[in-house]
């Protein structure tokens, strides 16, 4: 009984939503099964974005920075992009709702799952410019997709994410490597300053007295660009660096 009026809930919410739409516009009606997983196993976090992206055809693999921008908008564009993963580690029944003048007439629409987790494992916020959430690791395809006919309604719901398509890690290649700038000894320990680092990227700090005893620490900026000074130990100022943490 609680699925059935869910189920009402969400077609009258999609209905009114067609009822203020332009008729032309595309309506992408998109779920998934759940439990949706990360590239490192673990199980979608509540809020987690997914997204509605264009490629240019079946073989074209999504190709997106940090922020969610097409490296090659000839070749695929993120569309729409929401924060939609609910306790149940899926995305429930949602309209994405495309304006007429961005709809395709080739290629091929495929949603994704998003990872834009940061420190604690918590989604990005939306960025107050574009929308798009302020940092994004890697994107993750579904099995959900349909030609770009021009078509003005698609039903792809209840789908997965796709076990033949990996998770690929989104572009940095625009962003400068962090750049270690000094190492002040300051009584047990070494202040190291490191400059370039930006929000969008997560970052992780290796260090340690000897190659056998190196630790990792998570690293995510909330400002625009960051000098950041990082207290370390003398001893494990030895073998330090920092860089981009994989996704797995």
């Amino acid at each position: 009984m609680k699925k059935c009026r869910f189920s009402l809930l969400a077609a009258a919410v999609m209905a009114a939503s067609f009822a203020f739409a332009d008729a032309n516009d595309l309506r992408v009606v998109f779920s998934t099964q759940g439990p949706d997983l990360y590239a490192d196993g673990s199980e979608a976090v509540k809020d987690e974005w997914y997204a509605l992206a264009w490629l240019a055809d079946e073989n074209t693999a999504l190709a997106v920075d940090t922020q969610l921008n097409a490296v090659d908008p000839t070749e695929s564009e993120v569309l729409l992009a929401a924060p939609l993963a609910t306790e149940n580690h899926n995305c429930p029944p949602v309209l994405f709702l495309l304006d007429s003048a961005k709809k395709k007439t080739s290629g091929i629409y495929r949603v994704y799952m998003l990872d834009t987790r940061g420190i604690g494992g918590t989604p990005a916020a939306a960025d107050a410019t574009s929308g798009k959430p302020v940092r994004v690791n890697s994107v993750q395809a579904t099995t959900a997709q349909a030609a770009s006919t021009g078509a003005t309604s698609i039903f792809v719901s209840n789908k997965s994410l796709d076990p033949s398509v990996a998770a690929v890690e989104t572009d940095a290649s625009n962003i400068a490597n962090p750049k270690i700038e000094s190492f002040d000894p300051y009584g047990n320990e070494v202040l190291i300053k490191v400059s370039g680092m930006v929000p969008s990227v997560n970052y992780v700090v290796k260090k340690g007295a000897d190659l056998g005893s190196i630790t990792a620490t998570d690293v995510v900026l909330d400002d625009t660009q960051n000098n950041v000074v990082i207290p370390v130990d003398k001893d494990d100022a030895k073998f330090f660096s920092i860089g981009r943490k994989p996704i797995k």
